[in-house]
């Protein structure tokens, strides 16, 4: 029995682990469909509450209205192997056949620029140094991120504006835990599409 001993401390500890992982999971899983919940009412929009596990890559949504704007909220996961990432995204209809990608710069963006990785400069030193810009129409870009909307992407860094395939998006790796600043979010997310919709393609 003793020679065993080992083998059932490891298993119960294992277990434990699972056991305590899987409670925070859902309790995190609570709190965003509250927050989310929240948010609808705060638009007069809708909650959609998801039909399958929080993990399972079946998502819920919120649907909204800003400004005349539709945006619904909702997230996916992406598989690495044998991890993967969950996003949360928020998308609104852009009727344009541009492409835009504004992502958080890191380590190499510098070294990248260095060595001839083409990128648009808007002329904000703040947010060319705080961006890395991507899109098919060097003017058509400028204009879409005028200052109003450089300093609320600014306030939300975390976030990657996207628009592509007729559809503004604010993608980000996980998701809110504060209801302003999920909202600002949404509102960020209305006002691209807004912009892409207003500046002829």
């Amino acid at each position: 029995m003793e020679q065993f001993l080992p083998i059932i401390l490891v298993t119960a500890v294992m277990a434990v682990t699972i056991w305590i992982a899987v409670g925070v999971a859902r309790k995190r899983q609570r709190r965003i469909e509250e927050l989310w919940r929240h948010l609808a009412e705060h638009f007069g929009g809708e909650f959609v509450p998801s039909k399958r596990a929080f993990w399972s890559g079946k998502s819920m949504r919120a649907e909204v209205e800003v400004g005349g704007v539709p945006v619904v909220l909702d997230s996916y996961v992406v598989s690495h192997g044998k991890s993967s990432t969950t996003y949360s995204r928020a998308s609104a209809p852009a009727p344009t056949p541009h492409r835009l990608e504004v992502s958080r710069s890191h380590l190499f963006t510098a070294v990248g620029r260095a060595l001839g990785m083409q990128d648009h400069l808007i002329g904000d030193e703040v947010y060319d140094e705080a961006f890395t810009i991507k899109g098919d129409d060097p003017e058509w870009v400028a204009a879409i991120l005028d200052e109003p909307l450089r300093r609320a992407h600014l306030a939300q860094d975390r976030l990657k504006l996207q628009i592509k395939d007729g559809q503004a998006r604010t993608i980000r790796v996980g998701f809110e835990d504060d209801l302003g600043v999920l909202i600002e979010r949404i509102q960020l997310t209305a006002a691209l599409a807004l912009a892409a919709k207003a500046v002829a393609p």
